[in-house]
């Protein structure tokens, strides 16, 4: 009998988007595979894509934001009734909640191997506002109970991974690194780069990911090069610190930057682009990022855990200090005033991308331990 594995995140589309070729993989080598998300407005899509692979797609309802065993009693048990009816062999939990709740239902319902992926830390471990440092602190704890009954645990980043060892969240026996989600580098190939420097942010548009960073450099650059191009990506969220709709509009009436919503196959907007900007705070590891380097685009992120790992400085792009506009500025301009260096460190990006990122090597190492244990 094949052996059954459950995977659960924290939204379908995140299944498709960030493990999709994992789960291709797994059924290759035989496993029956289902995966598990909170209902939304993309699950019946998500369950005929997944179905169409053979592949059982189940929802049920969980809100992202906040973490209340209380509240989310009903998923709990909810969750627990679909793992006792699935008998998985073994189960693969990420994202905060799935993580968490996960483990402890799954260990309640007798799954003998739990592994969970670490994919970031979030806004509750950055924060500096005193209930955040609270909710952190809950977060912990909660990880810390959960995370003993994992078989193991793998982090995206050397930053995370300490964190959770150094703080004994987790013990080091228990953690794997490895880099990141992976990209596939045959569907996000190579395009003609400009001789331009035009440049694109993809990312939620919160505080967190950089948002006003990049539209504040966009500003001052714009003022200083007429014709230079800023492009950006993503859905307004319902984040206290997302942009707002009428500061978004107003980027967009005096020219500043040329909004293209949310996308689901963000390869045509990069295939214009010609620099990939992400000026975020922290990351597990950004999957935009790596798209961005597989189409051999040139990356300007942060010094800052997540990102750091995607750079070798001056050879595919550039790193600049979180929340440093003027760092910002300095570093986007050297691409417009020496747009010979793009298509060369472009080259460079699609190199590490193939060479570090492959979603396939990045898989078989997560497929290597599930398979030794």
């Amino acid at each position: 009998m094949n052996k059954t594995i459950l995977l659960f995140g924290a939204s379908s589309l995140g299944l498709i988007n960030f493990r999709l070729n994992f789960m291709k993989d797994l059924k290759g080598l035989g496993y029956s595979v289902v995966a598990c998300a909170p209902l939304d407005s993309h699950s019946e899509s998500v369950k005929v894509e997944l179905g169409s692979l053979g592949i059982d797609f189940l929802s049920l309802k969980l809100k992202k934001s906040s973490i209340s065993v209380f509240s989310d009693l009903g998923v709990i048990v909810a969750l627990y009734k679909i793992i006792v009816a699935q008998n998985p062999d073994m189960v693969f939990l990420y994202n905060i909640k799935p993580v968490i709740y996960g483990s402890l239902v799954s260990k309640a319902a007798g799954v003998k191997k739990i592994y969970s992926m670490i994919t970031g830390v979030g806004t509750v471990f950055i924060s500096e506002k005193i209930a955040t440092k609270l909710l952190c602190s809950l977060v912990k704890a909660l990880y810390k109970i959960s995370l003993k009954f994992n078989t193991k645990v793998f982090f995206q980043n050397p930053d995370d991974l300490n964190l959770f060892v150094d703080e004994q969240i987790v013990p080091k026996e228990k953690v794997v690194l490895v880099n990141g989600s992976g990209v596939d580098v045959n569907h996000y190939a190579p395009a003609p780069l400009s001789q331009t420097a035009k440049f694109l942010m993809v990312a939620r548009l919160i505080k967190d990911k950089g948002i006003y960073e990049y539209v504040s450099a966009c500003k001052i650059l714009k003022s200083r090069y007429p014709h230079a191009v800023f492009c950006l990506v993503g859905d307004l969220d319902s984040n206290p610190t997302s942009l707002s709709a009428k500061e978004l509009k107003t980027l967009v009436d005096e020219k500043i930057v040329d909004y293209s919503g949310g996308v689901r196959d963000i390869r045509p907007v990069l295939s214009v682009a010609s620099v990939f900007v992400l000026p975020s705070y922290r990351e597990g590891t950004s999957k935009a990022v790596l798209e961005a380097m597989a189409m051999g685009r040139p990356i300007i992120t942060t010094d800052a855990p997540g990102c750091r790992e995607t750079i070798v400085e001056g050879v595919n792009g550039y790193l600049v200090p979180i929340k440093n506009i003027v760092a910002l500025v300095e570093t986007m301009e050297k691409f417009i005033l020496q747009p010979e260096i793009i298509a060369k460190m472009g080259k460079e990006s699609r190199r590490i991308a193939e060479e570090k990122y492959d979603v396939n090597k990045v898989n078989k190492s997560i497929l290597n331990v599930i398979n030794a244990v």
